[in-house]
């Protein structure tokens, strides 16, 4: 059985909801059937989208520093449910002795091909995050409101109250079949308050691999 581990605390609300999902999407009848996963939850990790917009330090060594654990651990895969992280994503494919599951890839996976607005930090959007796939980003008004609400969130602020507010600006701008990625992992969070609007959750696409992963591992096993 092959061992996960995930680098989380950007932010935590966001690293607790990624392991609800991973749980949720597993396929257990005891404990024993569940995924061996380790969580580094580290809130000390400097903001990624200020390191790309050139206001703020480096992520990139605190992130590091707990793969570096996790190779220690002998754990086989690791994750980070951050999408603004994966500006990085180059340099975590590279890291010898542990695999690297790219969020950012599952997400563009499970468009299946669909034409898609992103809503995420404006880090994301600066660093081109996801610009591997057939995205579209928002108008500067409306990326400029979904980096606010994603902050709000953040600060904890009621999740009914954020998704009411960015619903309204986006329906002022986006008609109701349109496809939304939530890019971000706050966002993911307040899914079940946009349905609105279709949306295709990175943290949902990100848990979906770990779990085919793990379940391809078993039967491998077996």
């Amino acid at each position: 059985m092959r061992t996960f581990g995930l680098v989380g605390g950007m932010g935590s609300q966001a690293t607790v909801h990624a392991f609800d999902c991973i749980v949720s999407q597993t396929n257990a009848k005891n404990d024993q059937d569940h995924i061996p996963l380790v969580i580094a939850n580290d809130p000390s990790i400097p903001d990624r989208t200020e390191y790309i917009l050139g206001e703020g330090p480096t992520p990139l060594n605190a992130i590091m520093k707990h793969v570096e654990r996790f190779k220690q651990l002998n754990l086989d895969y690791f994750a980070i449910p951050c999408n603004t992280a994966h500006y990085f994503s180059d340099t975590f494919h590279f890291v010898q002795g542990i695999t690297f599951i790219d969020m950012v890839e599952a997400t563009l996976d499970a468009l299946k091909g669909k034409k898609a607005i992103l809503l995420s930090t404006k880090g994301t959007v600066a660093g081109d995050v996801y610009g591997r796939g057939d995205v579209i980003y928002p108008a500067c008004d409306v990326q400029r409101t979904v980096n606010e609400e994603i902050y709000r969130l953040k600060r904890g602020e009621d999740e009914k109250t954020v998704a009411s507010r960015l619903l309204k600006t986006l329906k002022a701008v986006y008609d109701a079949d349109t496809t939304l990625v939530l890019g971000c992992s706050e966002l993911s969070m307040i899914r079940p308050h946009l349905s609105t609007f279709e949306c295709v959750s990175s943290i949902d696409a990100l848990a979906a691999e770990i779990v085919r992963i793990h379940e391809r591992s078993v039967r491998d096993d077996s």
